[in-house]
């Protein structure tokens, strides 16, 4: 079992305490995506679990591309195709999803955007504040995540995708970006809540999508 994370010490903390083998990779960076697909060894399931919410302002990768799509949804995308086309192994992939990108759901996030995805890339100036702006971004990679899951299915009948709610997941550095009051609390009380964080009997159950 391999373990995936840009931060070296932290990937190797993680894998040392599941037991798997440490993998350093930053999923802004598609160039180090592509190096990563070619230096893996046989992969048979993924789980594409990189999510980060850019709440202060637009930024961009290496690449040009605004954060948070490219890392919670085009680096996996790249991920997932460049080891689809390698020796066939690959058999089971898992897209982590989120309730945010269901305008239906009140989770207290924006409602994602029916934006082009070139604008999604790559957006003008915006024109709501940077917290609204930022948390809808992310809603709209969580509904593309469901998306990407049912049209891989489509194309590649011969391999299992599904999409999986986790719930909230405090004490994760999904917070990293908010106010130091509110990173406190979410890396502490928060974790202490009923709701939160969410174990596997109350997370939403993984969906699966088949080539139908």
């Amino acid at each position: 079992m391999l373990c995936a994370g840009r931060d070296a010490a932290r990937t190797a903390q993680v894998a040392a305490e599941v037991g798997a083998t440490p993998l350093t990779l930053d999923l802004a960076s598609l160039t180090g995506v592509r190096r990563a697909v070619e230096a893996l060894p046989m992969v048979d399931m993924l789980v594409c679990n990189a999510g980060v919410q850019v709440i202060s302002g637009q930024s961009s990768t290496e690449d040009g591309l605004e954060e948070t799509f490219a890392v919670n949804h085009l680096a996996h995308l790249a991920l997932v195709d460049g080891l689809l086309s390698r020796d066939g192994s690959l058999r089971q992939v898992v897209l982590i999803g989120s309730a945010t990108h269901d305008p239906a759901v009140r989770t207290g996030t924006p409602d994602p955007t029916d934006a082009p995805v070139a604008r999604l890339a790559r957006p003008g100036p915006d024109t709501e504040p940077a917290r609204t702006a930022g948390l809808r971004r992310y809603a709209t990679t969580k509904q593309l995540a469901a998306a990407t899951a049912a049209g891989l299915a489509r194309e590649r009948p011969d391999v299992h995708f599904a999409t999986f709610d986790p719930g909230l997941m405090p004490g994760t550095g999904l917070a990293r970006q908010y106010p130091p009051p509110l990173r406190l609390l979410w890396n502490t009380a928060f974790r202490g809540l009923w709701c939160c964080p969410s174990p596997p009997r109350r997370a939403a159950p993984p969906r699966p999508w088949s080539g139908c």
